[in-house]
């Protein structure tokens, strides 16, 4: 994500941005000189991602240590919200390292990525990232899209009870939004709207530019505006 794709999020009418780098791989924490950019170019709250590393969510003492330094660096700069997960090996949370992380910035918004739907009793981690002050928590209701998941979504709202916000998320699309929150009773969505952009720098047969990847992803704000008439009152 860039500044450019945040600015025409705004415009197409998102109501809070995510902010990642390697959207290919799930995405992990952005720079520092992203996070100014983005919160100098925008008005709406920016939540940032604090993910180390791609490939799972079962952090060492150093990574989590490390996170720690990047939320209280991201919080400082003003990020409105911070959006993270930890595992144990056997997938339930791990309730020290996400403590550890809250007390580090305790004045933004924590936010609970998909890890989330890796947790084996799914209720039990809804409980235990509200006591940890956790404000929102982004699920599929552990299935490939939200559409699958939504009897799961639908459970996990009405278990939160209004203590933490459960937000719809996969597959979120224009064209399923309204009827996705209608059916789960949730009353926000997370949507990747992306579309692939190529670099002329790396077009064309030569050995180095085909490694570098010929394309990357970037906002589509036609997608961005029909989600946000999708939901308009």
């Amino acid at each position: 994500m860039s500044v450019s794709d945040a600015l025409r999020g705004e415009q197409a009418g998102a109501g809070r941005l995510e902010l990642v780098s390697a959207i290919e791989l799930g995405g992990l924490t952005p720079s520092l000189g992203m996070l100014e950019g983005v919160l100098d170019a925008v008005e709406i709250p920016v939540a940032v991602m604090l993910r180390p590393r791609p490939s799972g969510f079962c952090y060492d003492d150093d990574e989590i240590w490390s996170m720690q330094v990047d939320a209280v660096s991201l919080a400082g700069m003003g990020a409105h919200g911070l959006v993270t997960g930890v595992l144990r090996e056997n997938r339930e949370l791990d309730i020290d390292s996400l403590a550890a992380l809250v007390d580090s910035a305790p004045t933004v918004d924590w936010v609970c990525h998909r890890a989330f739907d890796l947790t084996p009793d799914p209720l039990a981690a809804i409980d235990q990232l509200a006591s940890l002050g956790f404000k929102r928590i982004l699920s599929t209701g552990g299935a490939a899209t939200a559409r699958e998941g939504v009897a799961a979504l639908k459970s996990y709202v009405e278990h939160a009870a209004g203590r933490i916000e459960i937000m719809v998320a996969g597959g979120v699309r224009h064209d399923n939004v309204a009827e996705l929150l209608r059916l789960t009773g949730a009353h926000t969505a997370h949507a990747g709207p992306f579309m692939a952009v190529s670099d002329p720098s790396s077009a064309g047969d030569h050995s180095t530019a085909v490694a570098m990847g010929g394309s990357y992803q970037a906002v589509d704000e036609n997608e961005v505006r029909a989600l946000a008439r999708a939901l308009a009152p």
